[in-house]
């Protein structure tokens, strides 16, 4: 294990320090590029003329939407990523591809627990043991997104919103039903 995550330290460094790639460059290259997620980018700014990009919203609190500030995140590998559905199903359904078996074994397997509630940390991954899931979550500027995978299956459940909600427990209502 230690050997696995030594390893993926160094191609890491080398990718960043040796080529002198930046994060989002040596996330495509290391991450995007292999899984197919063509989709998927790093903006350094709001793109404005995309006829694509979504708009996120906020709720006022007499009930009517706002859009959101046009906020990208200055710390990509917090909240950097803008990807579709698509993309996340293609990063459930391979991560595990990008990495020694061994480690990707260990990514699923409970490292810690939470303090109160059933919710177990992988690596990388908050586990749901009980029902038989790994899940990860984000929200941002009006927008959420949610991610299942089934462990040991190859399949992903993802959902996304234009607004800050927590999208999770969706997401896991559907898995549910689909498994």
């Amino acid at each position: 294990m230690v050997t696995d995550l030594s390893r993926i330290a160094a191609r890491l460094r080398e990718e960043l320090v040796v080529t002198g790639s930046d994060y989002a460059q040596a996330v495509a290259r290391l991450v995007l590029g292999p899984l197919g997620m063509t989709s998927s980018t790093f903006p350094a700014s709001w793109p404005h003329d995309d006829p694509d990009a979504v708009t996120g919203y906020e709720l006022e609190p007499d009930g009517t939407f706002v859009p959101d500030l046009d906020d990208v995140a200055t710390m990509p590998a917090a909240a950097g990523l803008w990807t579709t559905a698509a993309d996340l199903v293609k990063f459930g359904t391979g991560w595990s591809s990008l990495l020694p078996d061994a480690l990707a074994g260990e990514a699923l397997r409970p490292q810690a627990a939470e303090e109160t509630g059933p919710g177990q940390a992988g690596l990388g991954w908050r586990l749901n043991t009980a029902r038989g899931f790994a899940s990860q979550v984000g929200v941002g500027p009006g927008g959420s997104s949610s991610l299942i995978v089934k462990a040991g299956v190859s399949r992903a459940y993802v959902a996304l919103t234009n607004r800050k909600v927590n999208v999770a427990p969706l997401n896991v209502r559907v898995f549910l039903q689909g498994s």
